[in-house]
């Protein structure tokens, strides 16, 4: 029998060296390890209970109205995007043309420009 299926070891791995770029790199961590560490003694010191209870129920209200519309466009998008993408799919026509168009325009305008164009477009 040979002895083919014997295991072989790694050699031990060579200590790293430390270079320039090693101890920046170092220092910089450091560096944004002690800012985290002053934000969140600021922001501890700076907390006021009674900002909370005037403003608290504010935001609460905020946060569900956003997280509802988050809800909404992503089910929305979701229904919308599985003919769009059927009728990108299919080749050449009409139904393509107007995919690719709606896909075109979407993609080539910036976020914020269709946010205004519905928000205050259709609000006419």
């Amino acid at each position: 029998m040979t002895d083919l299926t014997a295991t072989v070891e790694r050699p031990p791995r060579l200590p790293r060296r430390w270079t320039g770029t090693r101890i920046l790199g170092h220092g910089l961590v450091a560096f944004w390890v002690v800012i985290a560490l002053a934000l969140v003694i600021w922001l501890y010191n700076a907390f006021d209970l009674d900002l909370v209870e005037r403003y608290g129920p504010k935001y609460w209200s905020g946060l569900k109205v956003t997280l509802g519309l988050v809800l909404l466009s992503v089910l929305c998008g979701a229904i919308l995007s599985v003919p769009v993408a059927l009728a990108r799919l299919r080749g050449k026509g009409v139904w393509s043309a107007l995919a690719y168009g709606y896909v075109y325009f979407f993609r080539g305008t910036p976020l914020i420009a269709q946010v205004f164009l519905i928000y205050y477009g259709l609000g006419q």
